[in-house]
């Protein structure tokens, strides 16, 4: 079983993190709003809290999350997770040989 997305963010260090969302967001062509809020929901965050630290409404929220799923061609938050974790793999963010 896969780690929690903040644990995941908190274990690998946010830069790489943020990158890798960064990554996502460009091959997605993901406005800059969606981006920020893509990495709060690749975190793990609620659309309530997203709304509250953005200080939007929930429904702007929803909105950016149905334009995001709909750019990147997903349909949840699990699938949108996973998205970015395959990225960790195509950016060489492993492990580097050895290393341990």
């Amino acid at each position: 079983m896969a780690a929690p997305a903040p644990a995941i963010a908190a274990a690998e260090g946010d830069d790489a993190f943020d990158a890798r969302c960064a990554a996502v967001a460009a091959a997605g062509n993901l406005t800059e709003r969606e981006a920020e809020i893509m990495r709060y929901l690749a975190r793990g965050r609620t659309k309530a809290h997203i709304a509250g630290v953005l200080y939007v409404s929930e429904n702007t929220v929803r909105s950016h999350v149905r334009n995001i799923y709909a750019k990147l061609e997903v349909h949840t938050r699990q699938q949108l997770i996973d998205l970015v974790e395959e990225e960790r793999g195509a950016d060489g963010g492993g492990e580097a040989p050895g290393s341990r």
